[in-house]
């Protein structure tokens, strides 16, 4: 069984579920932005979680946000700045021709050797080796990472069933 878990607010999907459906039963769906800022006339308001304050069957705990002000409340410098750190470090450890065997990656050496590529060609190359830019692709391509997801969909789904 898969279990969902959110360290920031410290909260299983299970306690998420029950502390929501508490509240949409007591006080029904969230119908108003109480932000106190908003003038924006949204179709979508939810319940939010007041900072500080614990997943408990409290309403003193929520408060009632449109989408968009739910967002600008949740979206905060710390939230930001993690989100950045986790970014820098993911793309300082992965480029877009990881996926490229070291086989590939030998046989597009050989067939470059001794072949002049103008300046462009050079630039492009260096990006995509550092993982700046996506190599171009082709059919043979796209079937075989179509391919890949497929399995690895079907690895994931045998293991939740």
């Amino acid at each position: 069984m898969l279990i969902w878990y959110n360290r920031e607010m410290d909260v299983n999907f299970n306690t998420y579920m029950r502390v929501h459906y508490w509240l949409w039963s007591n006080f029904g769906k969230a119908h108003k932005c109480e932000s106190g800022v908003c003038n924006s006339f949204s179709k979508r308001y939810e319940w939010a979680l007041l900072r500080g304050k614990r997943y408990k069957k409290n309403r003193e705990n929520f408060i009632m946000l449109c989408r968009p002000c739910h967002q600008k409340y949740d979206f905060t410098e710390e939230r930001r700045q993690k989100i950045s750190e986790s970014l820098k470090k993911y793309y300082s450890t992965h480029t877009h021709n990881h996926f490229m065997s070291e086989e590939t990656k030998r046989r597009i050496s050989e067939s470059l050797k001794g072949k002049k590529c103008s300046e462009e060609t050079k630039r492009k190359m260096s990006l995509v080796k550092l993982g700046k830019i996506r190599p171009p692709r082709n059919d043979e391509w796209n079937k075989k990472i179509s391919q890949s997801v497929k399995r690895n969909w079907d690895m994931i789904r045998s293991k939740l069933y």
